[in-house]
């Protein structure tokens, strides 16, 4: 299991479309609109990191507004 933190730069005035967009992708455990540096705070589960891969390459960042992001994969999770 694979857990990861990703921090997401959007156009201005996108964040809540983009938002939308993330909340119904598999794996997404929990994603908010932030102040500071970063717009969007996604929370995200996979199985494999090839998993996780194919959703910050493949499914968030080809979302139109999504500008930048940052991943953090966690070593370990207190919930």
């Amino acid at each position: 299991m694979v857990k990861a933190i990703i921090m997401v730069k959007v156009d201005a005035g996108k964040d809540k479309e983009v938002l939308e967009k993330i909340k119904i992708i598999n794996g997404v455990e929990h994603a908010c609109a932030t102040y500071g540096i970063y717009d969007l705070v996604i929370r995200v589960h996979y199985q494999s990191v090839e998993s996780l891969d194919k959703f910050v390459f493949h499914d968030l960042r080809t979302i139109p507004s999504v500008r930048e992001t940052a991943t953090l994969i966690c070593s370990s999770f207190v919930t």
